[in-house]
């Protein structure tokens, strides 16, 4: 049963009427009918041929069956001759028209491709004297009155059932509305994971590869590839130590020991006494304690040297300590006498 809308009557098996009726039909029935005198045009939409348009319009020269020409021609079972976009001949074919690749013509013998079939549609393939396997072909009463080709083979089905166009293979965009697409969430996507797949009539358009994988988006968000990583303090870093100074955007002490592993940072330390940057191909490191002053943890006052460690002159001098360091020191003659805590030594009189 026909869906409500517009038809040429070449594309109705049952109707009685002209092929090159225009027929309106709705809840299954023929409303209205309106001949065509220059036949009926099916490019999408039903319409009479208006003007002085040729059924061979855009035809390569040769020999036509009625039914199989852009514009369904006035009679689907003649041969129409087209040369230079016009019809020069036509004859009638009493028993039907039949496709043949080498120039369409009439069924001979008084025989038709249709002649044992009741109507309906069938695949070329599955009338005798056919010429094409995988056209679509309709016969009403005994003869053609339409044929299309099937672009992707045509699906003979069981007895009772109309044969039908093959529908296209399906593809990892099947089903799937126009957008971008993470090629993980396509099913059969045979590519990476990671690429980009954009979808256009459920056919694969592009696909792109994404260095940074794959961002899947919500619904009705088209999927992205994932931007490059921000940069690290590391980034661009053999594996080794470096001091914080040295590392652009380190947000941790200038002084501290770095360790870059993989262009990210792995550990850090601190480095109590400063951190030594040193060349090239060498790892930084944290600088070594400095030596103890003499006077480290003194009290302000006079010591012998002798009392003091890490003293580089006389044991017998006699050393002012201010303030953790050496602020003044002389010579004792005589030897330093070392007094009681509390009491400054003195030089022995």
């Amino acid at each position: 049963m026909a869906a409500d809308g517009m038809y040429c009557g070449t594309a109705l098996p049952s109707y009685e009427g002209a092929t090159s009726d225009l027929v309106q039909c709705r809840n299954g029935q023929v409303v209205s009918t309106l001949p065509c005198d220059n036949g009926c045009a099916n490019d999408g939409t039903a319409s009479c041929i208006t003007g002085q348009k040729s059924a061979c319009t855009d035809m390569t020269d040769g020999d036509y069956c009625g039914y199989t020409l852009s514009r369904y021609y006035k009679d689907g079972n003649i041969v129409v001759s087209c040369r230079g976009g016009a019809v020069i001949s036509e004859i009638p074919c009493a028993s039907g028209c039949t496709v043949d690749k080498g120039g369409d013509r009439c069924q001979a013998g008084g025989t038709s491709p249709c002649q044992m079939h009741s109507d309906g549609t069938y695949c070329g393939s599955r009338l005798l004297g056919y010429g094409t396997s995988n056209d679509l072909v309709t016969c009403a009463g005994g003869v053609v009155v339409s044929s299309s080709p099937c672009n992707y083979g045509c699906q003979a089905n069981p007895p009772g059932a109309y044969d039908q166009c093959k529908m296209p293979p399906a593809t990892p965009c099947s089903g799937k509305a126009d957008s971008k697409y993470c090629g993980a969430l396509l099913s059969g996507y045979t590519g990476m994971v990671t690429d980009l797949v954009e979808c256009t009539g459920g056919s694969i358009r592009s696909v792109s590869a994404c260095g940074y994988g794959c961002m899947d988006n919500p619904p009705g968000t088209p999927d992205t590839c994932k931007s490059p990583p921000s940069p690290t303090p590391c980034s661009g870093k053999v594996n080794g130590k470096y001091c914080g100074s040295t590392l652009t955007g380190y947000t941790g002490a200038p002084s501290d020991l770095v360790t870059c592993t993989g262009g990210a940072v792995s550990a850090s330390m601190p480095c109590t006494f400063g951190c030594q940057v040193n060349p090239p191909g060498t790892n930084d490191q944290c600088k070594a304690s400095p030596a103890p002053m003499p006077c480290s943890g003194k009290i302000n006052g006079k010591y012998c040297g002798s009392t003091l460690t890490g003293y580089a002159g006389a044991p017998s001098d006699l050393v002012t300590c201010t303030s953790g360091a050496i602020s003044a020191s002389m010579s004792c003659p005589r030897g330093c006498r070392i007094n009681p805590p509390g009491t400054n030594d003195a030089c022995n009189p």
